[in-house]
């Protein structure tokens, strides 16, 4: 599919830049006749020139679409083999797992742990005395 996709971007491409390089020949053919006969009146001629080279651009941006969506298939089939080739290395260190370590921990971790602990059991042990004191009461109506 990829192959066909070339060619026929590759086909509208290249229609598209020499049917507009003719198209342009005819203007300037058609601009020095008109010019002999009645007088050089370029920008009327361009202007009556210019809706016919729809059909080329149309033909040059399909076939630069064309183009981009073959490169963007062969980018895809190579990450799809490098996926591939992810799975199956995966796969085969899946067998040889290494053994987690256990490390002890570190000093830093500990005093961290440390400190927590000390402050968990300041909160636990400040009485609450004051609060009995300073208690306000409000109707509930």
């Amino acid at each position: 599919m990829k192959k066909v996709l070339w060619i026929i971007a590759s086909i509208m491409f290249i229609a598209g830049i020499g049917g507009g390089l003719n198209n342009l020949s005819l203007i300037f053919k058609a601009m020095e006749e008109e010019a002999d006969q009645i007088g050089f009146q370029s920008s009327m001629i361009l202007w009556q020139y210019t809706p016919s080279f729809s059909i080329y651009v149309t033909l040059l941006v399909g076939g630069s679409f064309l183009l981009g969506l073959a490169a963007l298939l062969t980018q895809h089939e190579k990450r799809n083999s490098l996926m591939e080739q992810l799975v199956e290395a995966v796969k085969t260190n899946e067998v040889q797992k290494a053994e987690p370590l256990t490390d002890s921990p570190s000093d830093i971790e500990t005093q961290t742990l440390a400190l927590f602990q000390t402050r968990n059991e300041r909160e636990i042990e400040e009485p609450n005395d004051e609060q009995g004191e300073n208690e306000r009461y409000y109707w509930k109506g």
